[in-house]
């Protein structure tokens, strides 16, 4: 296996992949502790929600383990209408939804100094996850773009950011992770399981369905780093 690092947001969404793996704690010398497998080269550190937090645990880790892969892990709000609660995005591209500096030309959601608006995930691990994902059946299971902001999307927002970037789901941390990895040169994939529809009963299914997101999430990233 390739020295790979594993990233989520918040600790719910590592605890079945914790367990399963008996990760132990590998450096807790500094502001977040860093997680290794017992006899493989698999790393896992848990970033804090938000993407100054994700940004800021990631190159944290990045320079402490030096990893030749990132695998970002969590749920989302799905804003696509093909989507419901337990689904999964592969994320082969991501943006940050609120990053807008359009009054000097840029489209928005591009970060100055990098070409596009979207970051695009490896397309090696992205075809990997594609492949494997035709005989995964505990989830309906789609491509598409993730779109970060630094706030929860609820009621009629979700639709409209789906409308306006075609994005298919929502979240806080994937689009800062893509851009930590881009500045690193290092390839990166995030997949994201479905926790709640972004609409005005998104705050209640996050709690009521987030273990049940993070499960078939679990199941899948399992698999894909065995292969």
């Amino acid at each position: 296996m390739k020295k790979t690092l594993v990233v989520c947001a918040m600790n719910e969404e590592l605890a079945i992949l914790k367990s399963k793996w008996d990760l132990k704690e590998y450096d807790a010398s500094g502001p977040w502790t860093i997680y290794r497998h017992n006899d493989k080269e698999l790393y896992a550190v848990i970033t804090g929600v938000g993407k100054v937090f994700g940004a800021a645990c990631l190159s944290y880790a990045i320079e402490k383990i030096k990893p030749m892969q990132i695998i970002g892990m969590g749920v989302a709000g799905g804003v696509s209408p093909d989507l419901k609660i337990g689904d999964i995005v592969i994320c082969d591209k991501a943006i940050q939804h609120d990053m807008d500096v359009t009054a000097f030309g840029y489209p928005l959601g591009q970060v100055p100094g990098i070409e596009s608006p979207f970051i695009k995930a490896d397309i090696n691990l992205v075809e990997k996850t594609e492949k494997l994902a035709k005989n995964f059946t505990n989830a309906n299971i789609k491509t598409g773009a993730v779109m970060s902001g630094d706030c929860f999307v609820t009621g009629g927002k979700g639709l409209s950011l789906h409308d306006q970037f075609g994005g298919l789901c929502v979240d806080m941390e994937s689009a800062a992770w893509a851009q930590v990895s881009y500045i690193f040169q290092i390839p990166f994939l995030v997949l994201r399981s479905i926790s709640d529809q972004a609409d005005g009963n998104a705050a209640d299914n996050f709690t009521e369905f987030l273990s049940h997101a993070v499960n078939n999430l679990s199941d899948l990233v399992e698999k894909l780093l065995e292969r």
